[in-house]
């Protein structure tokens, strides 16, 4: 278990990703020279147990926020075979010069299904645009001479 202050250093640094940002918000700083506080939090953060605790938070998000491939494949699958709707809002104009806006689902349009498939090619291995990547194409020219 840390102390306070170094468990809100870690806690902020998780949610800034800035370290000299983190320590002005856990420790008193207010004359403290800009690069005081970036030496402190340097040293801070070479500490195990602070690296430790960062490590812990930083598994516990990703464990809880990010979707595995397969849910990532599904999801762009149901977007491919129009499975999927996209909610819009319409304003609709009234006879008495009012307007009023409804929601509304209208299905995926083609250049957002389009994406879902380059997307899912690339999620399988089929990258195409790699640099270098060359293949023989031939071409028939036909000449008509009159």
């Amino acid at each position: 278990m840390l102390p306070a202050k170094r468990e809100k250093f870690c806690q902020e640094f998780k949610k800034t990703g800035n370290q000299t940002e983190a320590y002005r918000k856990a420790y008193k700083c207010k004359n403290m020279k800009p690069e005081t506080i970036h030496s402190r939090a340097y040293e801070l953060m070479q500490k195990s147990e602070i690296k430790a605790r960062i490590q812990e938070l930083q598994d516990k998000i990703d464990k809880k926020n990010i979707l595995s491939a397969q849910e990532l494949q599904e999801e762009l699958t149901r977007y491919i075979l129009d499975e999927k709707e996209e909610e819009c809002i319409v304003v609709e104009a009234n006879s008495d010069k009012s307007s009023t806006a409804k929601r509304m689902s209208k299905k995926v349009q083609p250049k957002d299904k389009l994406k879902a498939i380059e997307l899912l090619c690339k999620l399988a291995g089929y990258n195409i645009e790699k640099e270098g990547v060359t293949a023989p194409i031939t071409i028939n020219f036909t000449r008509n001479y009159d």
